[in-house]
């Protein structure tokens, strides 16, 4: 059976009068075999990586640490990545979405609730994080045969839309967190969507989109999908419950919990830690177990653990409280402390 993976970016562009523009675009990628896609994708980095003469550190790449580590390098290692992963990729879908505000004044969102017209910036505000499973919803319009397929999905969140109940139902239907460093086909669809980010040429639209990969694509089928303002896209996008979808149940397991205890709450800190040897391990064992890797949130994450196969992973001493307190709730649960304590 074959294996869909999903990401989604926000794609920005300087618009006129000095306005961004900016949209939800994301990326269906159709893998009709995932062993040999694999393969394909540890080849392709360890040859790219090998071109330019830099060590290749992390197992699986997300774009913002593949453009971090090599700068400059990154838009030929990008494009001779897509050129020798294409070959294991069915066709790549792609999906994206705005509105002319001129012709669409607003748009109503939360009918079953609270019923209000919001203008569209605000209404792409309140559906960019969720895009992905728009995503899907989307990719069934277009292929309604391709229910049984593994979708393979980064973690999202948003409200509730009718769009969430066709595929809450699906049969095999998963949700990463942290999905484009720790699941090969959520990583590519997160590489590719910077490819488009980075070289996309005149206004977001499916040409210039697929024109992206006319010299590198290999023969890939590429197609770009806009999600506008039409009533059955808007019906099934707009959130019609203020809600938050609850994505439980399609959680990937096991979750590789982070115990990790920032010193001086700075985003560099986190970002310095991310190359850390402790953390890299962490993704590398979350790929091999099919599985996925957070930071722990005591306000969210008590009710999506699963004792029975979630570790926690407790980076030094100063985090073991963490732990501790993780335990206090979910006595089974396995944790490993660091150096075996």
């Amino acid at each position: 059976m074959a294996t869909v993976g999903i990401d989604s970016i926000v794609f920005s562009r300087p618009g006129l009068l000095g306005r961004l523009f900016k949209a939800p675009l994301g990326l269906a990628l159709t893998i009709p075999d995932e062993d040999k896609f694999k393969r394909s994708y540890d080849n392709a980095l360890d040859l790219l990586f090998k071109r330019v003469e830099k060590t290749r550190v992390k197992r699986i790449y997300k774009a913002a640490h593949l453009t971090a580590q090599l700068l400059h390098l990154e838009h030929d290692v990008l494009r001779g990545f897509i050129s020798e992963i294409c070959p294991a990729i069915q066709r790549l879908d792609f999906f994206y979405t705005f509105f002319p505000t001129a012709k669409i004044p607003k748009v109503f969102v939360f009918a079953d609730s609270t019923p209000r017209g919001v203008p569209p910036v605000e209404f792409i505000e309140l559906i960019q994080n969720a895009y992905p499973h728009i995503c899907v919803w989307a990719y069934l319009q277009f292929y309604s045969d391709c229910r049984a397929y593994r979708f393979r999905v980064d973690h999202f969140h948003g409200k509730k839309s009718p769009a969430w109940d066709e595929i809450d139902n699906l049969p095999d239907f998963k949700i990463y967190f942290s999905g484009d460093e720790c699941n090969m086909a959520i990583s590519t669809a997160d590489l590719l969507l910077r490819w488009v980010q980075d070289t996309l040429q005149g206004a977001l639209r499916h040409d210039t989109i697929e024109a992206c990969f006319g010299d590198v694509s290999d023969g890939t089928h590429v197609m770009a999908h806009y999600l506008g303002p039409k009533r059955e896209y808007l019906h099934k996008m707009a959130p019609n419950l203020a809600l938050d979808i609850n994505i439980s149940d399609h959680i990937k397991h096991p979750i590789y919990i982070l115990a990790w205890k920032s010193l001086t709450a700075r985003a560099e800190e986190k970002k310095s830690f991310e190359w850390t040897a402790f953390y890299t391990k962490a993704m590398q064992r979350a790929c091999e177990a099919d599985g996925c890797v957070k930071f722990w949130d005591p306000a969210k994450d008590h009710h999506i653990i699963d004792e029975s196969i979630d570790k926690v992973l407790v980076c030094d001493e100063a985090s073991r409280p963490i732990a501790d307190a993780i335990r206090r709730t979910h006595p089974k649960i396995a944790v490993e402390f660091p150096q075996g304590k």
